[in-house]
């Protein structure tokens, strides 16, 4: 602990020896002495950890208290002045300088006591404390967030709930009235330490007779406090370095534009349950997960809050969970990667200026992400419903935010000031929602996944990431591990990473030589396969389909089939049958298509969007080979309403194009393969109805390398129009016909 290490005489003596080319003007040590703060427990935590409060006595109450943004049920205490030293610096910006507190502690008017409603053990908080943890830092490869915080009863001095993810800043207007008889000067500047998680300590847990209850998330809470300068020697503890060094990369005045904006996903950790609705095992949970940015780029990144303004340039935050497990077809183990969970999206507020992916070159006042600078929101901040919106008002592609007429807009819309806070959902309602059934397979492999969308970002491939984790029930609720060991976070879609014989990346170009983000186009999916050779003549195919930032979603998936399919399967995130994909077997080809039935609710599925896996799977009596599966974009835009993307399928003559969404004035390339003599190809329908076949071939084409080839120039006179094409293996006759591929044209 820091608590007692401050000197109390004059001077600033020990400023001169600290070994920085910062010079002691930079900085000013500030000291608390009045305050508020605010403990918010989450209810249904407490329940499911068979905990209760009593005794509470708050000496403070909300009135005085507008606008505070909380999740849970807040209690309202006072700052004890006579007993209050915590002292942090200020830069000369008038900024909190990261890494930058320096000791001290926090006592409280009032408390409360936590019980263990089953065995009646409890401990009491009444005028508790909160005080810096000793950590290091050191810049790179310290702690995740340096700048932790216990909160203790009045006599521990070991710490009873770790207050992670801390942030600190000097707020402009803390909410509330200057304190009566403070100095002058600092009425409307406050010192706020905000957005922390409460999660209870080893020496708690021990106090209470509940191991079990240990790294458990009770809730969070907020600090403001009045301050004033503190005019006795000081050093920085030691470990911690709150001048990070400089490394060459960027330099302190970054500007916003003319460099690489490219933030990264740099630490994920801590899945964890806050909410849970229903009777296990048929009840849903609320979840949330700890993510750290990083700005690897050469350009400050904007960090705007859409709190009472509206303000669109943030990132947002998208989070999932997925489920690797083995089934059994026909007597026989195969495997699927699904998703079990998905969440709305955190709207990013306040940027820290930490140092925990390579030294911050620019900290700033928290509207923006400086170069070099790392930023972390705990589990609480991003299970928080004030910052949780829909992902349909996102365009993931481009990384923006349309605030008008958006969930937060509210009533009356289009004004540009939030009109909505959150309040009103259950405890797993917006959350990383996941069902009690999909949890806790014991032979299973699950993933958690963070994505970050960024204004503007060069890099999205770092954007993303994910890393393993396991859970069970404990009789009260989902108890979530991810192991430190051998479990890096791993960039990319965790489809891409985890699963599958073949994993394709392919992205909805209307220019193919546009450069990526370029906004005429869309974004990427990932397709996977795994076939399984079933040992009695057929062949399980089994399809996950991410949809990474493909703003239009897709509607359709087609892949050939070629001869008899059977044990169809589709899997989407919700489990409501009326909303599932239908599968029809037509021109020798399996295509699911959604039934246009949308359904009202949080946690329920439509077209495929962004973020989001579907499964899709058949059995064939043929094996398989390198075709196209044809995916039906939902929504009319650049880029055409059909992408290809390579996989694997049945064997069989089969025929496709480089571009299937060509435009008039272009040319396409159809491509046929599986035959072994010459391709005879010909148009058979236009817009879906069968007309006289149109041969286009005079003669067979010959496979070259199992391929044959046939280039077409697009006419004007065909534009939008589908048509579809069928190819035939032909020696003296046919010897078999492929599927049907339709060409979108534009």
């Amino acid at each position: 602990m820091l608590r007692k290490m401050l000197s109390v005489s004059a001077g600033f003596g020990l400023l001169a020896l600290l070994s920085s080319p910062v010079q002691a003007q930079d900085v000013q040590p500030m000291r608390v002495y009045e305050g508020k703060l605010v403990v918010s427990f989450h209810v249904a935590a407490l329940e499911q950890a068979g905990l209760q409060l009593v005794n509470v006595e708050q000496t403070d109450d909300l009135e005085s208290y507008p606008d505070l943004v909380v999740d849970g049920e807040p209690m309202l205490f006072r700052v004890d002045g006579e007993r209050t030293d915590l002292t942090v610096l200020q830069n000369r910006e008038g900024n909190f300088q990261p890494y930058g507190v320096l000791g001290g502690e926090i006592n409280t008017f009032g408390g409360f006591t936590l019980q263990d409603i089953a065995s009646g053990a409890s401990v009491d908080f009444n005028q508790f404390v909160v005080a810096p943890r000793e950590v290091r830092n050191d810049g790179p490869g310290g702690q995740f967030d340096p700048d932790y915080f216990y909160m203790m009863t009045a006599d521990d001095d070991v710490g009873d709930f770790q207050m992670c993810y801390v942030k600190v800043l000097f707020a402009e207007d803390g909410g509330y009235g200057p304190s009566p008889g403070g100095p002058t000067g600092h009425s409307n500047v406050r010192l706020r330490i905000k957005a922390f998680d409460l999660v209870v300590t080893e020496n708690l847990a021990a106090k209470l007779g509940r191991p079990d209850l240990t790294d458990r998330h009770l809730g969070g809470g907020q600090i403001d406090a009045d301050f004033e300068p503190f005019g006795g020697r000081w050093e920085h503890p030691e470990g911690q370095n709150m001048f990070t060094p400089y490394n060459g990369v960027g330099a302190p005045d970054s500007s916003f534009q003319g460099g690489f904006k490219d933030v990264s996903l740099g630490i994920l950790n801590s899945i964890t349950q806050l909410g849970h609705t229903g009777t296990f095992p048929n009840g849903r949970a609320g979840l949330s997960m700890a993510t750290t940015s990083c700005n690897l780029g050469t350009v400050n990144v904007p960090w705007l809050q859409a709190n009472n303004v509206l303000q669109e340039d943030h990132p947002g935050i998208g989070m999932n969970l997925f489920r690797e497990a083995d089934y059994t077809v026909s007597g026989q183990s195969i495997s699927r990667f699904e998703q079990v969970g998905v969440s709305w999206v955190k709207h990013g507020f306040f940027a820290l200026s930490n140092s925990q992916c390579i030294p911050c070159q620019n900290p700033s006042n928290g509207t923006f992400l400086g170069v070099g600078c790392s930023d972390t929101y705990g589990t609480g901040n991003n299970g928080d419903r004030y910052w949780l919106g829909p992902r349909s008002e996102w365009n993931p592609h481009l990384g923006t935010w349309d605030a008008d007429n958006s969930f937060f807009d509210g009533t009356p819309a289009g004004d540009g000031f939030r009109n909505e806070n959150g309040s009103g959902n259950g405890s797993v309602d917006h959350r990383l929602e996941a069902f009690d059934s999909d949890l806790g397979d014991t032979s299973a492999n699950y993933y958690y996944e963070a994505i970050y969308l960024v204004r503007g970002d060069e890099d999205i491939s770092n954007n993303i990431g994910s890393r393993e984790c396991f859970m069970n029930w404990n009789g009260f609720s989902w108890q979530f591990t991810t192991p430190s060991s051998g479990n890096p976070l791993i960039e990319g879609p965790a489809l891409s990473k985890h699963w599958g014989d073949t994993r394709v990346t392919q992205a909805l170009q209307d220019d193919p030589n546009a450069v990526p983000g370029d906004p005429s186009d869309d974004g990427n999916v990932v397709l996977a396969v795994d076939v399984t050779d079933l040992g009695n003549g057929t062949w399980r195919y089994e399809y996950a389909l991410y949809n990474w930032t493909l703003d239009r979603g897709v509607d359709s998936f087609s892949v050939p089939a070629f001869g008899p399919v059977s044990d169809f399967y589709f899997h989407d995130t919700d489990q409501e049958a009326a909303n599932d994909w239908v599968p029809v077997v037509n021109g020798k080809n399996i295509t699911w298509t959604f039934p246009g039935v949308n359904l009202p609710g949080h946690k329920v599925a439509g077209p495929l969007e962004w973020g989001t896996v579907y499964n899709f799977g058949f059995t064939s009596i043929y094996p398989p080979a390198t075709h196209d599966a044809a995916l039906g974009i939902h929504e009319a835009g650049n880029g055409g309403d059909l992408l290809a993307v390579e996989t694997r399928a049945p064997t069989g003559l089969s025929i496709s194009a480089d571009v299937i969404a060509p435009e008039t004035g272009g040319s396409v390339e159809l491509i046929v393969r599986g035959g072994n003599h010459g391709a005879m190809i010909g148009a058979l329908s236009v817009n879906g109805i069968l007309v006289n076949p149109l041969i286009l071939t005079a003669m067979p084409v010959p496979f070259v390398g199992g391929e044959a080839t046939l280039s077409l120039a697009v006419p004007p006179a065909v534009s939008g129009l589908d048509i579809g094409f069928i190819a035939a293996d032909f020696d003296t006759s046919v010897v078999q016909l492929s599927n049907l591929m339709t060409l979108a044209i534009q």
